[in-house]
């Protein structure tokens, strides 16, 4: 798995929100760099139901709602709480966005970050490249960006490394240089979610 590291890119937007200093962190390579992100991947494969409050942190605000994950069937749910009441659906290879307002759009998952929470293996091998690797104790930062697309924008996965890896945090730069961080609390993994949480609103 060789990383593409663009060190212009990745970590600096770490440093950027504040997550950790730049003296703290220490950048992972060659061998060291893909052991990391095989481990990463596979500790996030083995989730297969989570459900989670989030707090968005976007240039504008905080949005909190609750996310629910199944990566069995490859499905995910992100409900936001008033006055957004925004919802987005993942089903398979199909995103969905319902707006509070009305506004309805759909696109493909492969791709995009999305894709990446549902299938991270997949998404790996075909879709996204690591462009920079960090660490600092027992976080680690991995920086993606889909293949042949890097200024299409970049995305930070913040992992708690140690006994149990979870998955904290994720940041996403746009292509105009934006940076919107989720943050996952209350973190439940091994539930069973039923059918209707994922059906599109009529």
């Amino acid at each position: 798995m060789p990383l593409a590291v663009v060190g212009r890119f990745a970590l600096t937007l770490v440093v950027c929100v504040g997550i950790i200093a730049q003296t703290q962190a220490k950048e992972l390579k060659g061998a060291a760099a893909d052991a990391a992100v095989q481990r990463a991947v596979e500790k996030m494969s083995e989730v297969r139901t989570l459900v989670a409050g989030f707090d968005m942190l976007t240039p504008t605000g905080i949005n909190r709602g609750q996310i629910f994950i199944d990566r069995t069937r490859e499905l995910m749910r992100m409900q936001f709480q008033p006055p957004l009441n925004h919802l987005l659906l993942v089903n398979g290879p199909i995103t969905q966005f319902f707006g509070g307002n009305g506004t309805q759009i759909e696109t493909a998952t492969a791709g995009t970050p999305l894709g990446f929470l549902m299938n991270p293996a997949k998404a790996l091998r075909t879709k996204v490249d690591v462009l920079q690797v960090d660490q600092s104790g027992n976080d680690l930062f991995i920086a993606l960006a889909e293949k042949d697309k890097l200024d299409a924008g970049q995305i930070i996965l913040h992992f708690k490394t140690g006994g149990d890896w979870e998955l904290l945090d994720w940041g996403l730069r746009d292509k105009e240089g934006r940076f919107t961080q989720t943050k996952l609390r209350q973190i439940e993994t091994g539930v069973r979610l039923d059918d209707d949480l994922f059906v599109a609103p009529e």
